[in-house]
């Protein structure tokens, strides 16, 4: 599943994967001490955030039900080239949240930069255009990426906190 608006209504929302710990806090109550914080706009009610994929800028809507890293969408792929930057691209399938089964392309990214803090060796997934490309949305990131930190989302003030593990 995923975590929806009204669980972070007035909250800030930290998921720990390392901890398997979910904690809600109050806004007044978390300070952001230790985590880096990015701006989170809201694009079509989806919170997104700005990272940097082997050195190219995307725009990507954190699903906290996908169980990827990051998923790219044949628009920003088409845009960037981005399959010709990867020869070990594997042909697979997937089944989307509301149950259709759809072909992908499965490799892994050398870095994945979250703000400043870089990850190595994320999973890469293309998959078909969820969203329409006018909405200037690239991508996702979900799972694979989000449990190698503490991730906190304050939604009412488009606020994303990171803090890589370890």
């Amino acid at each position: 599943g995923y975590t929806g608006p009204p669980l972070m209504e007035d909250a800030v929302l930290c998921i720990d994967y390392d901890r398997q710990q979910l904690t809600r806090w109050s806004p007044r109550q978390f300070s952001g001490e230790g985590y880096q914080r990015s701006p989170m706009p809201l694009n079509h009610d989806l919170p997104t955030i700005r990272v940097t994929i082997d050195g190219v800028e995307a725009v990507l809507a954190i699903d906290t039900g996908s169980d990827s890293g990051v998923q790219l969408f044949p628009a920003f792929d088409q845009t960037h080239d981005m399959q010709s930057r990867y020869t070990d691209l594997q042909r697979g399938e997937a089944l989307s949240g509301g149950g259709q089964r759809f072909e992908t392309l499965a490799g892994t990214a050398d870095e994945v930069k979250v703000g400043q803090q870089a990850i190595r060796d994320v999973p890469l997934l293309f998959i078909p255009q969820a969203f329409d490309p006018a909405w200037g949305i690239d991508g996702l990131i979900g799972y694979e990426l989000l449990q190698r930190g503490t991730a906190c989302l304050d939604r009412d003030r488009e606020h994303f906190y990171w803090q890589a593990a370890g």
